[in-house]
């Protein structure tokens, strides 16, 4: 299990279920008691997720399984999804505020962390850089 987020309403999580060894997985949502509500199609590539302000769908980094990176898409409840942003650059999806302004975070050379505004994603000027051994 990976990434679970409370719904919006506090009545369901939903997470990412993912194979032993890869990327492939799919999202699944469950009431609080534990029982499964939705489990999507098997996505080849799904990681870091978050709910629309609504609660009718769930965002999510991929590529379509067509080495793509740097693809947000959002699934309804039905298994339609639908293209929300594509940069070409490994992005990950941190949170949807509640107004729906995406929080990114862009893995490049250095670690960008990006905000979702009026006029666009603006780069935010957070005090730490990400260092990797």
């Amino acid at each position: 299990m990976a990434w679970p987020r409370w719904s919006p309403d506090g009545k369901s999580i939903a997470f990412i279920q993912h194979g032993e060894t890869d990327w492939v997985g799919q999202i699944v949502v469950v009431d609080l008691e534990g029982r499964e509500r939705f489990r999507s199609r098997r996505l080849e590539t799904v990681c870091s997720l978050a709910w629309t302000p609504d609660g009718r769908e769930i965002a999510f980094t991929t590529d379509h399984g067509a080495h793509r990176p740097g693809v947000i898409a959002a699934m309804d409840f039905k298994g339609r999804t639908r293209e929300l942003l594509s940069t070409g650059e490994e992005l990950f999806l941190m949170d949807i505020d509640p107004r729906g302004r995406m929080l990114l975070s862009a893995f490049t050379e250095t670690c960008h962390h990006m905000l979702e505004g009026k006029n666009g994603f603006a780069e935010l000027d957070l005090p730490f850089r990400a260092e990797y051994a």
